[in-house]
């Protein structure tokens, strides 16, 4: 039993201080991690750029419609396939339009019109009068276009993130018109 055990400690002595092979074994080792990094590395990159793509397509939305002095449900509709033809997603997209005002003496703010493509509905003043952590301070009755979008994002491997929804909040002032009024039977 003794010489069993005496073998098996030389073996054991000899495998470790036997430095044949070792950069195969090293590479073993470190090969799976390396390549989980570089997909992990990969995956947060494309997690990142689509978070900006959106971002940016939110932005690019809200300041095409500051710029007009009245909307309709054509120009809410161009927007959403404005958004859609930049963001390319392959998802299902959302985009919720609303014009909001400013009451100095209730500090209040409160929706004047609100549009929705594909969102789960239109804000309300009940819903907005309470959002100074959210919008600027404004003086009184000026109005600014909040622009809200969604876009869904799926990892491209499966490292541990989850699908998500990318949810975009931007808001901007009216460019040449006191404020952007909705009018439904527009250019009709």
């Amino acid at each position: 039993m003794i010489y069993a055990l005496n073998t098996v400690r030389d073996w054991a002595r000899d495998f470790a201080q036997n430095e044949e092979g070792n950069v195969t074994m090293e590479f073993v080792i470190i090969c799976p991690f390396m390549f989980w990094t570089h997909m992990a590395m990969y995956t947060y990159f494309d997690a990142f750029k689509e978070q900006t793509i959106n971002q940016k397509a939110a932005f690019t939305v809200a300041d095409l419609i500051s710029r007009q002095s009245a909307v309709n449900d054509a120009f809410i509709d161009g927007s959403h396939e404005v958004f859609n033809t930049l963001v390319r997603s392959n998802t299902a997209t959302a985009i919720r339009v609303t014009s909001v005002t400013y009451d100095a003496d209730d500090d209040e703010y409160s929706v004047l019109w609100s549009q929705e493509r594909g969102a789960d509905g239109v804000l309300t003043s009940e819903v907005v009068q309470d959002w100074h952590a959210y919008l600027p301070k404004m003086y009184d009755t000026a109005t600014v276009v909040v622009v809200e979008t969604w876009s869904g994002f799926s990892p491209v491997f499966q490292i541990g993130m989850e699908a998500r929804t990318l949810h975009n909040f931007t808001f901007t002032r009216p460019r040449y018109a006191p404020q952007v009024e909705w009018e439904p039977n527009i250019g009709t």
